[in-house]
């Protein structure tokens, strides 16, 4: 048989764990509306992702610009450019989205006594709304 004292004992604790429970339990807010979701929520808002690629000669210094134009009606992602085996490694100058956002810009300094070679500049492009 439980003790008097036990039994409260026994109480407190299991309402202590009982409130410790509920605290952790996420409170109803507004973004629990699924009204509101929809609002935000896009049925495809990314399609027709695809990588395209360009190349462009280096040599010995000299800068060089290349720029890789997504296909028509689709915008850039991101880029960049891959400079395989070039040694000294030559310095990147620029490397961003062009001003209205339909292609990828790198430009690139190879320095003297650089081995030249061909930088390879690539863009991800897609239908975004």
């Amino acid at each position: 048989m439980i003790s008097p004292k036990h039994a409260v004992s026994l109480a407190t604790t299991t309402l202590a764990g009982a409130i410790l429970a509920a605290s952790f339990q996420a409170p109803a807010s507004a973004y629990d509306n699924p009204e509101r979701d929809n609002i935000f929520r896009h049925d495809k808002p990314i399609t027709g992702h695809e990588i395209v690629r360009a190349e462009i000669t280096l040599r010995p210094n000299s800068l060089v610009s290349g720029e890789v134009r997504c296909p028509a009606g689709k915008k850039v992602l991101g880029g960049g450019y891959h400079l395989p085996g070039i040694l000294p490694n030559p310095e990147v100058v620029d490397d961003h989205a062009t001003d209205d956002g339909r292609g990828w810009l790198v430009s690139i300094f190879s320095p003297l006594g650089s081995s030249g070679g061909t930088a390879i500049i690539s863009a991800q492009c897609a239908f975004a709304r």
